[in-house]
């Protein structure tokens, strides 16, 4: 038997407050200290996105009927419909923050697009 560690709607509520979290920063006046704040939240969100992917992975491994298969194909449609296109926008947001940086978000500049690159990644869980 193998054991998913976070329950679907675990990882989705934490993906959930730290996308929002990342939301209220970027409203925020753009300085180091706020910048900083993006950054560790961009890590936040990439080991997040970690644990779904493990999730979906480990998920689909497992699945031994047609319920569960359309229950994984509907988490599937679920991510691409809703959280990747709110990724999308906040790393295009972020990536224009990053442009008039002149500190943290400057120097990672090539992280945040590797991060928004990865974005797709639940394409590969078809």
């Amino acid at each position: 038997m193998v054991i998913i560690k976070k329950s679907f709607q675990e990882i989705m509520e934490e993906r959930g407050k730290i996308l929002s979290t990342i939301e209220e920063k970027l409203k925020e006046e753009q300085s180091v200290e706020n910048e900083e704040e993006i950054l560790k939240l961009l890590e936040m969100n990439k080991n997040s996105r970690a644990d779904l992917k493990n999730f979906l992975k480990t998920y689909h491994e497992n699945i031994n009927s047609e319920e569960e298969m359309e229950y994984y194909r509907t988490i599937i449609d679920f991510v691409r419909l809703v959280y990747m296109q709110i990724e999308e926008d906040l790393f295009e947001r972020i990536l224009e923050r990053a442009e008039r940086s002149i500190g943290p978000l400057k120097a990672n500049k090539d992280w945040i697009l590797k991060e928004a690159a990865d974005i797709d990644f639940i394409y590969d869980n078809k």
